[in-house]
């Protein structure tokens, strides 16, 4: 069995057993995007500066044949979709509220009946979003929610007109695609967990609390969401479907 020699991190409480060379807490910035605060790590390895470069993810012309194929077994294939993410891996409070989610999907087919919408999350999304597609004109919007590989989310995002999405995974795999999408903060701070691409929009709140980095929200009302409405989403995504 190998193992590292020198193990380099910032040190605090969580890290301490892991890391052999410690980097005082001082270096840890808040008020850079994280991926520069772990860069920042082999700036001080090797004693020059190393900035962040925008994550690419390039599709090969055999990986693009495998992803319509993913789409055409999704039925996905028949006229352009959007993606609505309404799941998060790390507790509940950085998830757009799920009424919220719904307005906004009857907002967009309303406008674009030729679009269809799909939502993704976790497998305990799933039921949720099956109300949601319900309550919606028949066959204009289903759910994928754990029911997607890492691979098969890719092809997705690969081939979706646009993506909306709590501050998630999800946003980080379409910056790297370049396919455009809408970033919601409400806990989180977009300076440090931002999508780094061009072809992302970001929207947060303006709540006392934020960011409170808290993964679940102690109010009865995630107010870091309020001035984030439905319309003002629906308005972003028309700029882009119409560009």
């Amino acid at each position: 069995r190998y193992a590292a020699k020198y193990k380099y991190g910032y040190l605090n409480e969580k890290t301490k057993p892991f890391i052999t060379t410690a980097l005082n807490q001082f270096f840890f910035n808040y008020h850079q995007h994280n991926s520069q605060t772990y860069l920042d790590i082999f700036s001080h390895i090797f004693n020059k500066p190393i900035s962040t470069a925008a994550p690419k993810i390039n599709l090969p012309a055999a990986e693009k044949s495998e992803a319509a194929n993913t789409i055409s077994r999704f039925g996905l294939d028949s006229k352009p979709f959007v993606i609505l993410n309404t799941g998060a891996s790390n507790g509940t409070a950085k998830i757009y509220p799920i009424e919220l989610y719904q307005s906004l999907a009857k907002s967009l087919l309303e406008a674009y009946p030729h679009i269809h919408v799909v939502f993704i999350g976790l497998s305990k999304d799933l039921e949720k979003n099956k109300e949601i597609c319900f309550s919606l004109p028949a066959t204009t919007a289903t759910t994928r929610c754990g029911q997607t590989t890492i691979r098969a989310l890719i092809h997705l995002i690969y081939f979706s007109k646009l993506l909306v999405s709590g501050d998630t995974g999800p946003i980080h795999i379409a910056a790297a695609i370049a396919c455009p999408t809408i970033a919601l903060f409400g806990p989180t701070s977009a300076t440090w967990t931002g999508p780094l691409s061009e072809t992302s929009v970001t929207m947060a709140g303006d709540a006392e609390c934020m960011p409170c980095m808290l993964h679940e929200c102690p109010l009865p009302i995630r107010i870091c969401f309020e001035k984030i409405t439905p319309s003002s989403i629906f308005k972003e995504i028309t700029t882009i479907i119409e560009m």
